[in-house]
């Protein structure tokens, strides 16, 4: 790690001096290295060897993952490096385009990735190997059309660690005709990114960010490498109802979107099972996306897959029949010392063979069975005053699953 210490130099910039010397008599080298003179007020580096020091450059420094990072105001291909250590996972990015197109591309280990998926659009496919440009169409200028089949000369810039620094150099970012630009017309939110990482090493994985537009500005975040969430699922099925009679027998994984919107860092989502827009795969490091078709993710419900991502969520509504019930409550509220009954005013839904929710029976806030119940006491019919003659059922979980002992009466 760099450290600040004091040297001399034999003229008045360190851009222009031939030496870095230990004393200000100049009779002693300073050891060959790498050197900055963090008192001017553009960022030169310089390699001291032999001596002597060699030409300026630009210092490309690997972040740590986990680091917030962002640009504004001009256009440019900005490059940063990613040190993600040598534990083995899913990189998940996190990227914010805003509302001005910009483009993105991650590399790891000679490998190129750029399919994006949000909770709102979906899955958005770009060429392999090309930059893939989300944003908000209507920009003037900046608009689909604009972009496809359009050649733009920007700056070249790399991340040093707190900021991005100009090379001096540029590129020309040719974007072609069709396959590469994915607007929407409604924008300002987070783009999921899944770079999978199964080996220690290497260790570091690049992204380019490219706005070809006046006024572009992003932000972004490359979570470490880490275990994708799994979920129970059956095999693939060719239809919907195939799936919801098949057998949850198959561990898959899935990577979590962000729902924050605007300039706040980005906030994982909090879904235990896929919803829609989610990246799903076959293995914890994300390498390998679910084949399309659809699986069934819970008792009553089935996602359709399609290139990798989860296009729709459905039920199997058929089975399920309606009861009466509170909202959830605390134990005390459905047993109250005073005998009376929690207000039985929600309509549920349980898949379960008899009229009311039975232990290990599934409960769903509607008919489709898409919205599981949540933890917690409910009262349930037939219920009326007093002791004894108060029935409730217990949810726990993440899946709306009645408690073994449950229904009880009190």
């Amino acid at each position: 790690m760099a450290q600040d210490s004091t040297y001399y130099i034999d003229t008045s910039l360190f851009s222009t001096a031939t030496a870095v010397w230990s004393d200000a008599a100049l009779t002693s080298k300073a050891p060959d290295g790498w050197y900055q003179d963090t008192s001017e007020s553009t960022t030169v580096y310089r390699q001291q060897t032999g001596g002597t020091l060699g030409a300026s450059a630009n210092c490309e420094c690997a972040v740590p993952c986990g680091t917030d990072i962002s640009a504004s105001g001009t256009t440019g291909s900005y490059i940063v490096d990613i040190n993600t250590g040598t534990d083995v996972g899913a990189i998940v990015v996190y990227f914010q385009p805003y509302n001005i197109p910009d483009g993105i591309l991650g590399t790891y280990d000679s490998a190129t990735y750029n399919t994006l998926t949000t909770n709102s659009h979906g899955v958005e496919i770009a060429t392999a190997g090309q930059l893939n440009f989300v944003g908000v169409t209507g920009t003037s200028g900046c608009d689909t059309s604009d972009l496809q089949g359009s050649t733009t000369s920007v700056a070249n810039y790399t991340y040093n660690g707190s900021a991005f620094v100009a090379t001096g150099t540029n590129t020309n970012i040719v974007i072609p005709a069709s396959g590469t630009v994915n607007l929407n017309a409604t924008g300002n939110i987070y783009y999921t990114l899944v770079i999978p990482k199964p080996n220690a090493s290497p260790a570091n994985v690049q992204l380019q960010l490219v706005g070809v537009c006046s006024g572009t500005a992003f932000q972004f975040k490359a979570i470490c490498p880490t275990a994708l969430p799994s979920f129970s699922s059956s095999a693939v099925q060719g239809t919907s109802g195939a799936a919801c009679s098949a057998t949850q027998n198959q561990t898959y994984y899935f990577a979590k979107n962000s729902s924050t919107t605007g300039t706040n860092p980005p906030v994982v989502d909090s879904n235990t099972i896929p919803q829609a827009g989610n990246f799903v795969f076959s293995n914890s490091t994300g390498a390998t996306a679910l084949s399309d078709g659809f699986y069934k993710i819970t008792a009553n419900s089935v996602a359709e897959v399609a290139s990798g991502v989860v296009s729709a969520i459905t039920g199997c509504g058929a089975s399920l029949t309606a009861y009466n019930s509170s909202q959830s409550a605390v134990f005390n509220q459905v047993c109250a010392v005073d005998g009376s009954v929690y207000p039985i005013n929600q309509v549920y839904y349980h898949d379960g063979s008899g009229t009311y929710p039975a232990a290990t029976d599934h409960c769903y806030v509607d008919s489709a069975g898409l919205g599981p119940l949540s933890a917690g006491y409910y009262q349930i019919d037939p219920s009326s005053t007093g002791a004894g003659n108060r029935r409730y059922l217990q949810i726990t979980g993440t899946l709306g699953e009645v408690a073994s002992t449950f229904p009880q009466s009190c």
